[in-house]
């Protein structure tokens, strides 16, 4: 009966060998993505998207995709990011 402790974080897995017999946990971390834009001010964050919000990470990316392109078509200059301004609160 082995047991992985393993974080999945975009593109990158880590599992901890120095645990010897952790209970089985998978916990995905980074699923929000905001979107940010440059201003004479500084950053602000415009919108934000979690991956849990949608059935599939597919869906989730057509989504944060779609969003995007609409920003940018009313002028806005929206960037994709995993961390909101300062002043952003959930």
């Amino acid at each position: 009966n082995n047991r992985i402790i393993a974080i999945i974080i975009p593109k990158v897995l880590k599992i901890n060998p120095l645990i010897k017999n952790p209970p089985i946990k998978i916990e995905i971390v980074k699923t929000m993505r905001y979107l940010n834009m440059r201003t004479n001010f500084g950053v602000e964050t415009v919108d934000q998207l979690d991956v849990k919000d949608f059935k599939s990470y597919v869906e989730y990316k057509t989504e944060l995709n779609r969003l995007v392109k609409e920003y940018h078509l009313s002028g806005m200059l929206v960037y994709v990011s995993s961390r909101p301004d300062k002043t952003w609160s959930e």
